[in-house]
């Protein structure tokens, strides 16, 4: 699922990031500055015990297409966002919601982020050294 108008390409990124806490993979793509991040084993509703893995990613800063996108699997690999599956719906619902209610003061995220994919850039940018 793409999300198109978005202010950053990190936007799901960081709304997985501020309701699940740290990701569980980076997965590089050849020549990709950023990675898509992987969540293993989220539950994404309150009422449910499945748990899913979600993969967020995100592009376009460079020629102001900016879209930032979620990727959502079931414990058995099959795309949950597909046009004929039955969550298809509550799963957009969810994250259209999350991203409509993101906190632009929470921070955090980008700290650990730059920390932990790109240390370099984390160091002259973020603390300034």
């Amino acid at each position: 699922m793409k999300f198109n108008c978005v202010f950053t390409e990190f936007l799901s990124k960081k709304i997985m990031f501020d309701e699940f806490g740290k990701w569980d993979e980076a997965r590089f793509k050849k020549n990709q500055r950023h990675p898509m991040l992987v969540w293993n084993n989220v539950q994404l509703f309150s009422d449910s015990v499945t748990n899913y893995v979600v993969a967020t990613y995100g592009g376009g800063e460079e020629d102001h297409k900016i879209y930032s996108s979620v990727m959502v699997l079931d414990e058995n690999g099959k795309d949950l966002l597909a046009v004929n599956s039955k969550l298809r719906n509550e799963i957009t619902e969810y994250f259209t919601e999350l991203i409509r209610n993101n906190d632009e003061n929470k921070k955090e995220f980008y700290s650990i982020y730059w920390r932990t994919v790109d240390p370099k850039f984390y160091r002259k940018y973020i603390l300034g050294n």
